[in-house]
């Protein structure tokens, strides 16, 4: 799934395709729809996604999509792979338009989906993006603190832009948010989520996660 190349129109939001890129819609597993050959744009249908590739085999409209997973299949190759949302900053401008992908009304956490403040809540946030280099630059927001009242998603996109980014895109945050470097904790760290009472060693129990984003230096870069 990828969120490069987005342009925000006033009634769409497409993904654009460079020569040598191809590209498929997706909806519900069906290809809806998909680029020819040498680039062009698709429009990131509701309730579903766009993908894009290179070498592409063959593909028509009504082919079915199937999400083949890496351990059953070892010749599958996946570099990278990254799922979020709402895009907060596309091609260097601030846009978070969650209502077009889908975010509103009862998508998880409800927090989130159903944010009568309409962007005005001040939250722990954590943010991917890439600059014009395609280096990636990740931003962990602190939050729930007197001394750190956090973001709004605006002011990710605001923050990303500043931290030399074109496309931004918001990830978990809240007490998902966590920022590890070289084995130090690099956030602020009170915004755990702690269940009632105590474990059994006596300690406080802390909400575990499950997913993480590491990145790991090269061999030949160390």
């Amino acid at each position: 799934m990828t969120s490069r190349g987005v342009k925000d129109t006033s009634d769409d939001t497409r993904v654009y395709f460079k020569i040598g890129e191809y590209g498929i819609a997706v909806v519900a597993g069906i290809i809806v729809g998909k680029t020819e050959e040498g680039g062009g744009d698709l429009i990131i249908p509701l309730n579903g996604y766009v993908l894009k590739f290179k070498d592409a085999e063959k593909t028509d409209l009504g082919d079915k999509v199937v999400w083949v997973s890496p351990s059953s299949t070892p010749d599958l190759k996946i570099m990278n792979g990254m799922q979020g949302g709402p895009i907060v900053l596309s091609a260097g401008v601030v846009n978070v338009n969650k209502s077009d992908e889908d975010f509103n009304g009862t998508a998880p956490p409800v927090t989130f989906s159903q944010d009568e403040t309409f962007d005005s809540n001040l939250l722990p946030r954590m943010v991917a993006g890439v600059d014009k280099d395609d280096y990636v630059i990740l931003a962990a927001v602190d939050g729930r603190d007197i001394e750190r009242p956090g973001m709004t998603l605006k002011m990710c996109g605001e923050l990303m832009k500043c931290l030399g980014c074109v496309y931004a895109l918001n990830l978990d945050g809240g007490s998902s948010k966590r920022m590890i470097v070289g084995g130090q904790v690099m956030d602020n760290t009170s915004t755990e989520v702690r269940g009632g009472g105590e474990s059994k060693d006596g300690g406080e129990r802390v909400r575990g996660l499950k997913t993480a984003i590491v990145i790991r230096r090269r061999e030949e870069d160390r």
